[in-house]
């Protein structure tokens, strides 16, 4: 037929079979939604070079999405999302870009419960991308961590025994214990 013409619905590499499922229909319009999985969602997180791997997350990859919250001591990290399809970054999904970026935005593709979790997730705290090698298996679920699971501790200082004597131990602020002497 005449009129409007076909389009890639993703990039072709030179020489590559061109199958018709490849292609738009007439006048259609090519968008991200044409990538997407039966009954899954496209969701953007807004990341930065620390939480977004540094610039090398490209459409077609695969990452885990953590969620720190918390402040001080209290602070955790959580894996909210494993193994989640990365659709775009920034406005670009073209899976073949040859050279990373610092984005803003990466859209990734999650089923409805997915998207209500991740959601929930970036209003509760910061979320960080981590990227998965390419035959990456599913793992088991990760506890979360907190802090204090990573800080060691120090060990509590040893005080000296003393016999026949009266005292009492004073503490000053986060300084060591001290023992003062009444006679």
């Amino acid at each position: 037929p005449g009129g409007e013409p076909r389009r890639a619905r993703r990039p072709l590499a030179q020489g590559e079979i061109l199958l018709a499922s490849k292609l738009s229909d007439f006048g259609e319009m090519v968008t991200i939604v044409q990538t997407l999985g039966e009954n899954n969602r496209a969701i953007a997180i807004e990341v930065d070079a620390q939480s977004g791997v540094g610039g090398f997350v490209t459409p077609g990859d695969h990452v885990d999405v953590v969620l720190i919250q918390g402040r001080g001591a209290a602070m955790s990290a959580v894996t909210v999302l494993e193994n989640i399809r990365v659709i775009g970054v920034d406005q670009q999904a073209d899976a073949y870009g040859d050279r990373p970026a610092v984005a803003r935005t990466v859209t990734v593709e999650v089923t409805p419960d997915q998207g209500q979790r991740l959601a929930l997730a970036q209003r509760a705290g910061r979320l960080s991308l981590t990227l998965r090698a390419l035959d990456s298996a599913d793992t088991a679920p990760l506890d979360a961590v907190g802090l204090a699971d990573i800080l060691p501790q120090p060990a509590p200082e040893a005080v000296p025994e003393v016999e026949d004597r009266q005292g009492i131990r004073v503490r000053r602020g986060a300084g060591p214990a001290e023992n003062v002497w009444l006679n």
